[in-house]
């Protein structure tokens, strides 16, 4: 896999081998080309900069989708690949995974729930990616790892903490909780492509879903808040409306949240003074914290089979929202 396809060394290495396996001479046949099974490279949402010491930098959801959109561009350069599986084998917020906050304050990220919002954002707009061409993304991994004998909450690139559970790791709980079916799911609060230092990235998230429906007629609202920056905070009051439900049902709604006070071990940990030695009742209540997090739990009447709800996001934030039908015996 080959790293940043918009960086030009790694893009043309890309086309070279694409090229190659297609038309190229065969080491071992002797014949042209060779079976491609999948096309694989990765992309960070940063460079080194975020790495700096002494200086605030950010990683960027936009990095991060300029790269997938040209490794794209270049696969999709040969109609021969048309239908091939597209794997984003390494797709992160920057690219150090052993990096640690002692070797720059801003992997403190990592901890917290910016890069929940991060990947969960990202996972919106890469589900999306390329819809209408011959390849798009069809599946993405983090590379992230275990540390062994390391401190709680140390930065590294993990989706635990000496089993610990962080924010991030909630993120891939609530994507396995969405149904087979995707549904159709539009947002007016939705900006991708902002850059970090215009004014309306400087003041306002980017508000992203995924909205499906199971065997069950159950629908889910997977939403996700997001700001480049970790320093703005806020609340936006984003207006849900779903059409196309039973007339003839009230439904439950449950919102399940992940924000820096719900489904948060290192909210919990920080507010119990980082402690790097806790105590036994300390890690029974830090994995309660890491659980996820039902922070609502309501009836609501699907009057004409629609229905309208508010949902309070903060800036950095992720929330599943189901409607389980409530069938009447």
């Amino acid at each position: 896999g080959t790293t940043n396809p918009s960086s030009p060394r790694a893009g043309d290495f890309l086309q070279v081998f694409l090229q190659h396996c297609l038309h190229g001479i065969n080491a071992v046949t002797g014949e042209q080309g060779t079976r491609l099974d999948f096309i694989s490279f990765h992309s960070k949402g940063s460079g080194g900069e975020v790495f700096s010491r002494d200086k605030k930098a950010t990683p960027t959801i936009e990095a991060l989708l300029r790269h997938v959109q040209r490794g794209l561009d270049i696969a999709n350069g040969f109609p021969e690949l048309a239908g091939r599986e597209v794997i984003l084998t390494e797709c992160d917020p920057d690219g150090w995974a052993a990096g640690s906050k002692h070797d720059s304050p801003n992997l403190q990220y990592r901890n917290s729930e910016y890069y929940a919002s991060y990947m969960a954002c990202a996972a919106c707009k890469l589900l999306d990616m390329g819809e209408d061409a011959p390849l798009r993304v069809d599946g993405m991994l983090t590379w992230a790892f275990q540390f062994e004998n390391r401190e709680y909450f140390e930065g590294l690139r993990t989706l635990s903490t000496n089993n610990i559970d962080k924010p991030v790791l909630n993120i891939f709980r609530l994507l396995a909780e969405l149904g087979g079916m995707r549904l159709q799911l539009t947002t007016d609060m939705c900006d991708s492509t902002a850059e970090a230092d215009s004014d309306d990235a400087q003041n306002r998230p980017d508000i992203s879903g995924i909205a499906s429906v199971n065997g069950s007629d159950q629908v889910q609202v997977f939403l996700c808040s997001h700001h480049d920056d970790w320093g703005v905070n806020g609340l936006t009051e984003v207006e849900v409306e779903i059409a196309g439900l039973n007339p003839d049902n009230d439904y439950r709604l449950q919102r399940i949240v992940i924000d820096g006070a719900h489904s948060n071990s290192y909210s919990a940990w920080a507010g119990m003074g980082e402690p790097q030695e806790p105590s036994e009742e300390q890690l029974r209540i830090l994995k309660r914290a890491a659980m996820l997090k039902i922070v609502e739990e309501t009836t609501i009447a699907a009057t004409g089979g629609q229905c309208t709800f508010t949902v309070p996001l903060a800036a950095h934030s992720v929330c599943l929202v189901k409607l389980i039908p409530q069938i009447a015996p």
